[in-house]
């Protein structure tokens, strides 16, 4: 998807840096039917939110218009914090999760994608019934 040699590469200059300034936070990304929830995670903050702080309502809030609007605002906070790199944490999926990543991608380097999604595996099997 993205060009691993560049990422190492990038990655390997932001860690040697001596600039205070460069950090690497998590971010973690969870879609769901209805919402979207972005929260970014640095050493000294954490910052929350939700496409609902947007004026979206109902299933507007997991629509691809208000997944550009929350890493607009994202790439705002990345900036302000002098973030120059993320690793990403995806729950949930949708459609419009890789738009998303490529346009983070062009603010700010994307170390990693994690998928925390659950596999579902139907439960375990229930225990035999006693006969009296």
């Amino acid at each position: 998807m993205y060009n691993n040699l560049a990422l190492r590469s990038n990655y390997q200059s932001i860690l040697n840096s001596n600039r205070a300034s460069d950090q690497i936070a998590q971010l973690y990304i969870r879609t769901s039917i209805n919402n979207i929830l972005i929260t970014l995670r640095t050493v000294n903050k954490t910052f929350t939110i939700s496409s609902g702080q947007f004026k979206f309502r109902g299933r507007g809030r997991a629509s691809p218009e208000a997944a550009t609007e929350l890493i607009g605002k994202l790439t705002t906070i990345l900036n302000d914090n002098h973030i120059t790199a993320v690793h990403v944490y995806l729950t949930g999926f949708r459609a419009f999760i890789t738009p998303s990543l490529t346009l983070l991608a062009n603010s700010v380097i994307i170390v990693s994608i994690i998928n925390l999604q659950k596999v579902a595996f139907n439960g375990c099997r229930l225990r035999k019934q006693r006969r009296v």
